[in-house]
């Protein structure tokens, strides 16, 4: 029988068709599958808060992936003989094929950078009480000297990078096509080359946790701002002093701005005695906030013992800040004091402030935490998907060991030493577990500067 070649060529295109969907339908599932896990890996951002603790880590150098082993044994050997104080542990991050440099160093080495650094702390009560240059010579005089707390986190951070930047280049120093002057620092050499991917600090998860229970999620009670200083420093925890001072004075003339406003639009004399009343009141309350937040701010500085140090953020405006004001007010000033027109004005500045506020909030709070979320959680994903597919991997392996041995009636000790290895464990998707330490996620983080801030 004849074949009618219509129907051949229908059934082909059928046939081209099917598989064309078919593949279509297996890509959609694919990117659905990792969708799914992209929104699952996402509620990790803060992995590292749940990882293996990398202890006798105050510093850690990152090499870029598939460094050669000559790069960062020249680096090591410099470290530790330029350096002997400190102390310098090589790291290799399976997930992610990075080694890194963690630094620290002993207790009498961070006694004696604070001296260099010339660290403020506090004096014994029978000594004064009051805050001096550390001495090592002296340590005695201090309050808390025999501590393990005595210097924060981020003194003993500073420390070592004191010690790590101070590194010199002698003058017949070469690696690969670099060439280092003589008494040029080695790392921030390497770190502007390229051989070194950065340097930064690790986080204190303990202190952290405190914070957070402290700080974020006690919203009505008063900021623990020692705490806040402790750890990120006089700069930011002056800046949230700052900002509970002015939320709690802004109370005053929005409370007197509601009642002013209730009472308003009936009569006019009314209106102008009111409107009156209100800007002398301004006037009154903004020199009253300002001596309050300058005696305010003198306790904080002397607490913290900043008080006779220079302050590098009262400086002159930078020119943009100059620009934008006046570009911003100046058609005020000419609606107000030109044509003044009241009302014209009123409704400029309403829908100026509004405006302003609410871009403002939006382009400087909610944008860049977004932004800063996605990162994490695209982070976050990578680095589960390689310590997932290669803990999918070894844990195939082993369950099919397991299988060999269970069709033999035979037992091991080895998979229960397996499940019970590492001090902690992130549970993924596929059932199984992974290990991940905290320096390793830490590092594979994005980071909002490279150089040290703290």
């Amino acid at each position: 029988m004849e074949e009618n070649p219509t129907a051949a060529t229908s059934a082909c295109i059928s046939s081209d068709a099917l598989n064309k969907l078919g593949l279509h339908s297996l890509q959609l599932r694919q990117r659905l599958k990792d969708a799914k896990k992209f929104v699952e890996y996402s509620k990790h951002s803060s992995a590292w808060m749940h990882t293996t603790p990398t202890p006798d880590c105050d510093l850690m150098l990152t090499f870029p992936v598939n460094t050669e082993d000559h790069t960062f044994m020249w680096l090591l050997t410099k470290i530790r003989n330029l350096t002997p104080e400190l102390i310098v542990h090589v790291r290799h991050h399976s997930n992610t094929g990075v080694f890194a440099f963690y630094f620290t160093t002993t207790a009498e080495n961070f006694l004696k950078g604070a001296e260099v650094q010339r660290i403020r702390k506090r004096l014994k009560i029978e000594y004064g009480g009051g805050f001096k240059e550390f001495s090592y010579k002296d340590c005695h005089l201090f309050e808390g000297i025999d501590n393990s707390q005595f210097l924060t986190s981020q003194e003993r951070q500073g420390i070592v990078l004191h010690m790590v930047y101070n590194l010199r280049a002698a003058a017949d120093d070469e690696l690969k096509q670099i060439h280092f002057r003589d008494g040029e620092a080695l790392v921030p050499k390497c770190v502007s080359e390229g051989v070194v991917t950065e340097i930064f600090p690790l986080h204190d998860r303990d202190a952290l946790r405190e914070l957070r229970k402290m700080w974020v999620q006690e919203f009505w009670k008063k900021q623990p701002l020692d705490q806040v200083c402790d750890y990120f420093g006089v700069k930011i925890s002056m800046y949230f002093a700052w900002l509970g001072h002015n939320t709690t004075a802004m109370l005053i003339p929005a409370v007197l701005g509601v009642f002013f406003w209730s009472l308003m639009g009936e009569d006019q004399a009314l209106d102008d005695i009111c409107f009156v009343i209100f800007a002398f009141i301004n006037v009154f309350w903004a020199t009253l906030y300002l001596e309050s937040w300058k005696r305010r701010s003198c306790e904080l500085s002397y607490h913290w013992g900043t008080l006779d140090k220079e302050d590098d953020l009262l400086g002159e405006p930078r020119p943009l800040f100059t620009f934008q004001f006046v570009n911003s007010f100046l058609s005020l000033f000419y609606i107000g004091f030109y044509l003044h027109d009241m009302e014209r004005l009123r409704e400029q500045l309403a829908a100026l402030l509004i405006t302003r506020q609410v871009i403002g909030n939006i382009r400087e709070a909610l944008f860049p935490y977004i932004v800063e979320k996605f990162k994490l959680a695209r982070s976050s994903y990578d680095l589960f998907e390689k310590a997932n597919t290669q803990s999918f991997a070894t844990h195939g392996l082993r369950m099919s060991s397991k299988d060999n041995i269970d069709t033999n009636n035979a037992k091991t000790p080895t998979e229960d030493v397996y499940l019970q290895q590492s001090c902690y464990n992130v549970s993924f998707t596929h059932g199984h577990k992974t290990h991940l330490t905290q320096a390793e996620v830490e590092a594979s983080m994005p980071k909002v500067c490279t150089a040290f801030f703290k």
